[in-house]
């Protein structure tokens, strides 16, 4: 299910607001050759590799953190629940063991409240 420009520009944008707010997603997500189920999910950081949109972060369902494809994703809103980012989280770590090689470089804004956001350099552009 591969989405328009215009659609994937909104909910790369609402992704990246929750990424900066701190607020958990909720979402309906169609895991591949499974039925469609509503998740919480706490986005970490968004990632493009190969074309496809991939948002890193804590899954409630499953409590571990997980990797969903943007294009699996269908009626997604922001929740009034916030959460904090693990001080133990290495978005480098992460991409290394999730997707193998990772050499293109990202960004890890430190903010004025302490807190980390992360983006890869190729998403920002």
């Amino acid at each position: 299910m591969s989405r328009d420009k215009p659609v994937l520009r909104a909910l790369k944008l609402l992704i990246q607001d929750a990424i900066q707010e701190r607020k958990t997603l909720r979402l309906q997500y169609e895991a591949r050759d499974q039925k469609p189920a509503k998740r919480n999910v706490d986005p970490y950081a968004i990632h493009l590799r190969n074309g496809n949109l991939y948002v890193i972060g804590y899954c409630h369902l499953r409590k571990d953190i997980r990797t969903f494809v943007v294009d699996r994703m269908q009626k997604i809103r922001l929740t009034g629940e916030t959460f904090a980012l693990p001080v133990r989280f290495s978005l480098e770590s992460y991409l290394r063991h999730s997707f193998g090689r990772y050499d293109k470089p990202w960004r890890r804004n430190e903010r004025g409240n302490g807190s980390s956001l992360y983006f890869t350099t190729a998403i920002e552009k």
